[in-house]
C-alpha cells in the first residue's frame, strides 16, 4: 500500500514539474517577446530560440519515456540473470528455444514493419531483377506467385505487384509494335487515361482498337437505342455488342455512359 502511495506521488509530481516547466517555458517566451518588441530576429537567432525550445520538449519526452521503460528493463534483466542473454535480442531467442523444447506453441515473432518502407524496399528489389531482363523477371515472379499472394509478406507483395507490371508493360508494348502503334503510345496521356477505364485482363489489342476507332472520324453514329439487340434496361444498352457495334461508339460516348462501357468491356471476354 505504501508503495502503491510512492507510485503516485512520484507521477504527481512528475506531473507538477511539467506543468511548471510549461509555464516556466510559456512565461521566457512571453518575456522575451515583451524585451524583444519591434525586434527582427536573424535566421541564426531564430534557428538558435526554435532549437532551445525543441530540446526542452524533447528532453522531457525522454524522461517520462524512461520512467515507463523502466519495469520493461527490470523485467529484462530478471531474464537475463536466469537465462542468459548480453541484450534483449539474445534474451527473447534464449527463452523461446527454452518453451519450444519444452514443447510449448509460442506466437509468430513480433516485428516492428512500416507498410511505406517495405512498399519502397519492395519496388527497390524489383529493380533488379528487372535489370537483368524478362527471364530473370518472370522467373521471380511465377516463384513467388507459386507461394501464394496471401501468403507474401508486404515486401514480398510490394514486390511481385512491381515484376507483373513491368511484365505487363513490355508484352503491352510488344502487342503494340506488332500492330503498326508507335513505342511512345503507351506514354500518351490521352491513351493512358483510356486503358485505366478497362479491366487489367482486357486485352491491349481491344483497347488499342477501340481507341483508335474512337478517334478516326465518324459520319454516322448509331444511338445505343437504335441497335438491335437485348437490352438489360430501359435505357437502351444491350448485354452484347459485336466488335463491330462496339467500334461505332465514339470515346466520349462511352465516357458518358457507363452502363454502355461496362456493356462492351463485358463483351470484348468474347470476342
Amino acid at each position: 500500500m505504501e508503495e502503491e502511495k510512492l507510485v503516485a506521488n512520484e507521477e504527481l509530481e512528475e506531473e507538477q514539474l511539467e506543468e511548471t516547466d510549461e509555464s516556466v517555458e510559456e512565461t521566457e517566451e512571453e518575456t522575451t517577446q515583451e524585451e524583444e518588441k519591434g525586434k527582427f530576429y536573424t535566421d541564426e537567432e531564430l534557428n538558435e530560440l526554435v532549437n532551445e525550445i525543441a530540446d526542452r520538449r524533447v528532453a522531457r519526452k525522454m524522461k517520462k519515456y524512461e520512467q515507463q521503460m523502466a519495469k520493461y528493463k527490470d523485467t529484462e534483466n530478471v531474464l537475463k540473470s536466469q537465462i542468459g542473454g548480453e541484450n534483449i535480442d539474445e534474451v527473447n531467442a534464449n527463452l523461446r528455444k527454452i518453451y519450444e523444447e519444452d514443447g510449448r506453441t509460442l506466437p509468430k515473432e513480433y516485428k516492428y514493419e512500416n507498410d511505406r518502407d517495405l512498399y519502397i524496399l519492395g519496388r527497390n528489389d524489383a529493380e533488379d531483377f528487372i535489370k537483368d531482363g524478362l527471364e530473370a523477371t518472370e522467373e521471380e515472379a511465377n516463384r513467388l506467385a507459386r507461394i501464394g499472394y496471401k501468403n507474401l509478406n508486404a515486401r514480398e507483395q510490394s514486390l511481385f505487384n512491381a515484376l507483373c507490371e513491368n511484365i505487363t508493360e513490355i508484352k503491352n508494348e510488344k502487342e503494340l509494335l506488332k500492330l503498326g502503334a508507335s513505342k511512345d503510345l503507351l506514354q500518351d496521356k490521352d491513351f493512358v487515361e483510356f486503358k485505366k477505364q478497362f479491366n487489367v485482363n482486357t486485352p491491349i489489342k481491344n483497347i488499342y482498337e477501340l481507341y483508335t476507332n474512337n478517334k478516326k472520324p465518324v459520319k454516322e453514329v448509331k444511338t445505343p437505342g437504335s441497335l438491335v439487340g437485348k437490352s438489360n434496361s430501359n435505357n437502351g444498352v444491350k448485354d452484347y455488342y459485336t466488335y463491330e457495334e462496339a467500334s461505332k461508339f465514339t470515346r466520349e460516348e462511352l465516357e458518358s455512359n457507363p452502363e454502355l462501357f461496362k456493356a462492351i468491356e463485358n463483351s470484348m471476354s468474347k470476342w
